[in-house]
């Protein structure tokens, strides 16, 4: 038995930091949620600071129209490609 206390220094058997035990597939769909909402909020964060940096509500709207439509581009040619890959399977 030992004279420590739990939490103790100094500690007998430390814990090996290096380890990594596998992540299930629980932990790992919840690693990829999380990751994915990061992404996303530094996303809107980004694009709510450029419009906070335009001059005036005219400005606002002109960026907001230019990302709209970059927004909308984008789908366009994601669902193009998406049903190119579908047919080629």
């Amino acid at each position: 038995m030992s004279s420590t206390k739990p939490g103790a220094w100094p500690v007998e058997q430390p814990g090996d930091l290096d380890a990594t035990a596998p992540i299930d597939n629980q932990g790992a769909q919840y690693v990829r949620y999380q990751s994915e909402q990061a992404r996303a909020h530094h996303v809107r964060d980004s694009i709510e600071q450029h419009l906070r940096e335009q001059p005036s509500a005219q400005a606002v709207r002109a960026v907001e129209r230019i990302y709209l439509t970059y927004i909308s581009q984008t789908s366009d040619r994601v669902i193009a490609d998406l049903k190119g890959t579908e047919t080629s399977q």
